[in-house]
């Protein structure tokens, strides 16, 4: 951001394992301080190793239960959200930061999709004291996101025909 001369880069990979959890994660992140972000996540723990041109650190968090990467600038990330209502953690891809969170799902509900009202599928997100809306269409893909506390909103462009 900003969409010309972005002031920070990011280049996201994400593993995902069978169930659809993060299995790996990495995170090129260029213009904020260079820097490559590495997550490995064990039944029990999850292992941060962040390396910079300065040298290298790395730290272990205890794996309380389900958890969903976030970010407040790579969407993606929302596309494979755990379903289900109820509790998890939040762990910030780029800080290894964990949150406690929760997912609310609030059923079908209208919204605007591309000037146009649509009815899809709408999970609230919490994180500490922020929300995400997450809208999904009836094939579980993510439409759109939106975080209101930043003012970002992010929604799927057509595909070619």
């Amino acid at each position: 951001y900003p969409p010309t001369s972005p002031r920070v880069t990011l280049s996201p990979v994400v593993e995902l394992g069978p169930d659809s959890l993060p299995v790996q994660a990495q995170f090129d992140v260029f213009g904020d301080g260079k820097r490559r972000v590495y997550l490995q996540f064990s039944p029990r723990r999850v292992t941060l190793r962040i390396v910079h041109p300065r040298g290298e650190s790395a730290r272990e968090l205890p794996r309380p239960g389900p958890e969903v990467l976030v970010d407040d600038s790579v969407f993606a990330l929302y596309a494979l959200l755990p379903r289900g209502a109820g509790a998890l953690w939040a762990l910030a891809a780029r800080s290894g930061e964990a949150s406690a969170a929760q997912i609310i799902d609030r059923g079908q509900e209208p919204t605007t999709l591309q000037g146009l009202n649509h009815t899809l599928q709408h999970v609230v997100l919490r994180v500490g004291e922020q929300r995400r809306d997450l809208w999904y269409d009836a094939q579980g893909r993510l439409m759109r996101v939106d975080l209101p506390a930043a003012g970002l909103v992010a929604e799927r462009v057509p595909g070619p025909p």
